[in-house]
């Protein structure tokens, strides 16, 4: 999963798209949503940094089912 704390902070730092893949390693589908995101929401900086685990989890939910459940 993409560390989308890092990649929101950047995003507000005004960097570009190959700056965020560089430094987190994280895809541009990835600074694209989070971008998105921002926009959709409102999300300030300040909000942004308050964001826990669970909170970035509901915003950004990974979408992939658990293998494991899918087998008996």
């Amino acid at each position: 999963m993409a560390d989308y704390s890092a990649i929101m902070a950047l995003v507000f730092e005004h960097r570009s798209y190959s700056e965020i893949v560089g430094m987190v390693g994280c895809s541009r589908r990835d600074i694209s949503l989070v971008k998105k995101t921002i926009a959709a929401r409102g999300i300030t900086v300040v909000q942004a940094a308050a964001y826990g685990r669970d909170e970035l989890a509901e915003l950004f939910p990974d979408g992939r089912e658990n293998v494991s459940t899918g087998f008996s």
